[in-house]
């Protein structure tokens, strides 16, 4: 049995370099455009719009896009080898306030809970039944929507 070597690596200027020889093997990776349809067990249940198809993707690759599902949010999902990998959620998600407490002594917010279970502090005017959008990156209110 022999051994066959890695292609030769080389990184110039930010750049990687391989040997002109070698073989180079992409990756099955495919991105599926897939709307969010409930919670299931440990996971979370998607569909493929086009083919009906329905796919359980772990809260473990889920993670912090989970408090920002709601019924039919579209949601870009990696697939590697038809195995789901990782799931993508836009920065802006427009959600309805489900709840908001007392005003925050001082800063001009209220804290408030969206109708994901998420939490986030909204300016005082913002009221319970109001679509509001937010950032998804920071969890961050942007405005009200109308």
């Amino acid at each position: 049995m022999t051994a066959t070597a890695a292609p030769e690596c080389v990184r110039r200027n930010g750049a990687v370099a391989f040997d002109a020889d070698a073989e180079i093997v992409y990756a099955d990776v495919e991105e599926r455009s897939m709307r969010y349809a409930y919670p299931e067990g440990d996971g979370f249940v998607f569909m493929d719009a086009d083919t009906g198809e329905q796919l359980t993707v772990d809260s473990a690759v889920v993670g912090d896009a989970a408090k920002y599902l709601s019924d039919n949010s579209r949601v870009g999902v990696t697939l590697y080898k038809g195995r789901p990998l990782a799931i993508s959620i836009g920065s802006v998600v427009q959600l309805v306030i489900a709840e908001t407490g007392p005003p925050t002594q001082g800063d001009g917010t209220k804290p408030a809970t969206l109708e994901t279970g998420a939490e986030i502090k909204v300016p005082l005017f913002v009221a319970t039944g109001d679509k509001v959008k937010v950032d998804t990156r920071d969890d961050r209110y942007l405005e009200r929507v109308t």
